[in-house]
């Protein structure tokens, strides 16, 4: 939907995105079911860049960050579907215990 509003229009964008599998919206694609959370945050990026496009030069932009609550639902994934992410934060994962 962004991607159809114009350029340089608005003054203010607030959001508050998905987290990292924290809820199911129930549709495929839907932001935050990513395999990785760099693919997570590419995702954010690509909807940032679209909200950076439709904001007027001066105007301003801000959203909330799960990244707390992330960490602890990648870590309760990994413990209780026995998953270990190969990365995370962009860094080799250990053990969690």
């Amino acid at each position: 939907m962004l991607k159809t509003l114009p350029s340089d229009v608005f003054n203010v964008a607030v959001t508050s995105p998905p987290y990292f599998w924290v809820r199911d919206y129930g549709y495929e694609g839907q932001l935050g079911h990513e395999k990785s959370v760099d693919e997570y945050i590419e995702g954010l990026m690509e909807v940032f860049e679209e909200v950076k496009r439709t904001l007027h030069p001066e105007g301003v932009f801000s959203s909330t960050s799960g990244i707390l609550t992330t960490l602890e639902m990648v870590s309760r994934m990994a413990v209780t579907q026995n998953v270990l992410p190969e990365t995370f934060c962009g860094r080799r994962s250990g053990p969690l215990m």
